[in-house]
């Protein structure tokens, strides 16, 4: 009997392991990409890059990469933005994070999903499928005369 209950306990333990989600209770989102959770810093959603929504220089830098305008990157960062809230919108109470690492900003890099088991839905990926996000890669820095697009 007691061996049984062990192997149980063990599978459980695996088994949350495995999935290694962690609930974290919500605060607001701050742009298509990036969540900020209450005890913690912001959540950056892995893997996935959003069109900034404000003016600074990584708009410059994706409207180089992507050749859009600013004024369209910013646009396309405020709608990503939209998607990301109304996602999440009457789900703020079942908001899991899978952690891991974190950026040089000390930002936690990880996955979000609503709910968890076999029912969860990724948002991550629900981001990059419906068009609110691109796949992420890593933009050069501009130089100076390259500014301005």
């Amino acid at each position: 009997m007691i061996k049984k209950i062990l192997l149980l306990l063990l599978l459980s333990i695996s088994t949350a392991q495995a999935e290694n989600l962690r609930k974290v209770e919500f605060v607001r989102v701050i742009d298509g990409d990036t969540i900020e959770v209450r005890y913690t810093t912001s959540i950056r959603l892995l893997d996935i890059e959003c069109y900034e929504n404000h003016n600074n220089e990584r708009a410059d830098r994706l409207a180089l990469e992507y050749d859009k305008t600013k004024e369209e990157v910013l646009t396309a960062g405020k709608e990503s933005e939209q998607k990301l809230k109304e996602l999440i919108k009457g789900n703020e109470d079942n908001l899991y994070l899978q952690v891991n690492k974190l950026d040089k900003y000390k930002r936690i890099l990880g996955k979000m999903f609503i709910g968890r088991g076999k029912n969860k839905k990724n948002i991550n990926e629900y981001m990059l499928k419906s068009g609110g996000c691109l796949p992420y890669k890593n933009l050069p820095k501009l130089k100076k005369n390259k500014r301005g697009k």
